[in-house]
């Protein structure tokens, strides 16, 4: 049965569950009218789906004519049980197999599997997008990673081709040397860092959200609408 029963004519928005790895992810679909990409918004800890950051992100990608599949890798009481150890957000092939599977999800509906794919992922997800770019070349059109702990992705960054962006805050001083330094090893023939005014430690000034919002966006609609 369809996800969606008819075509896109206006803005669908609708929450979604997806079986993978033995588990059941939550997760919300969005898909704006005359859409040509989908953006998997693989959001984590401070950067759930239901927050008002990923919300906003997710509203631009949407004017820019992109589909948004908001989903966390981790069910909600494994998020909840991570909060002290953070033992299963640092486990980069858990949340990669996770990411993967919610890709192949998308690719069986048929109102979504003739989008081209983006992911969009901070901290560790970031890292675990980076893997699946890496363990599946093609599949994925663009990634962009928010002050992701990229370096985690490991061997996997020099099987990446598909276009990456790295944004990063201009004072995080450690995280712009973790990402200068992966930009280098990645295998991308398009990859950028660009720095954003502040820190992102906390990620709630109106201004980095927004420029966050618009490079990613523009990212995404620049890379996907040449796989159309």
């Amino acid at each position: 049965m369809p996800i969606i029963e008819k075509q896109w004519t206006t803005t669908v928005e609708q929450p979604v569950s997806i079986e993978t790895g033995g588990v059941q992810l939550k997760g919300d679909l969005i898909v704006p009218e005359d859409a040509f990409g989908l953006v998997l918004f693989a959001a984590a800890g401070e950067m759930n789906r239901s927050s008002s950051r990923s919300r906003r992100i997710a509203r631009e990608f949407e004017e820019q004519g992109l589909a948004v599949l908001l989903v966390g890798p981790l069910t909600g009481g494994e998020e909840e049980g991570d909060l002290r150890s953070g033992r299963l957000r640092a486990d980069i092939p858990l949340l990669s197999s996770r990411l993967l599977g919610v890709a192949e999800w998308a690719g069986r509906q048929a109102e979504l599997r003739d989008f081209p794919l983006g992911i969009f992922g901070n901290g560790t997800t970031a890292a675990a997008g980076l893997v699946v770019a890496a363990e599946k070349p093609g599949s994925l059109g663009a990634i962009v990673c928010r002050s992701g702990r990229v370096d985690l992705a490991g061997s996997a960054l020099a099987n990446v081709h598909a276009p990456v962006l790295l944004l990063v805050g201009g004072d995080d001083t450690h995280m712009i040397d973790v990402n200068e330094s992966v930009l280098l090893r990645l295998g991308s023939p398009r990859r950028e860092l660009i720095l954003i005014p502040g820190t992102m430690s906390r990620f709630d000034d109106a201004g980095e959200i927004e420029a966050v919002a618009e490079l990613a966006a523009d990212w995404f609609s620049q890379s996907l609408i040449q796989l159309c």
